[in-house]
């Protein structure tokens, strides 16, 4: 789900959002390991949506998260291989 805005209330929506969906399909989300930059607004979402926050320490990274992101690269790399024109237009 993409932020539209980088607001407080907009950072609140987006988990709410997920959590929803996550909840409806039966799933039970009890924490979510996030990132420190965003420790006072994420303080509010643990208040009120139920979910323990494992915030990363300083020049720390969540090892699930840099997993994620090095897999979408390396998809993004066949993609563009596998494309059937030398040039991107």
């Amino acid at each position: 789900m993409p932020i539209d805005y980088k607001t407080k209330k907009e950072y609140y929506r987006v988990p709410d959002v997920i959590l929803r969906k996550y909840n409806s399909a039966g799933f039970i989300i009890k924490t979510i390991h996030c990132d420190g930059e965003y420790h006072p607004i994420m303080d509010e979402v643990k208040d009120e949506l139920n979910v323990d926050m494992n915030h990363a320490n300083p020049l720390d990274h969540v090892p699930e998260a840099e997993r994620n992101n090095r897999v979408i690269k390396e998809h993004m790399r066949v993609a563009h291989h596998q494309l059937l024109f030398k040039k991107s237009p």
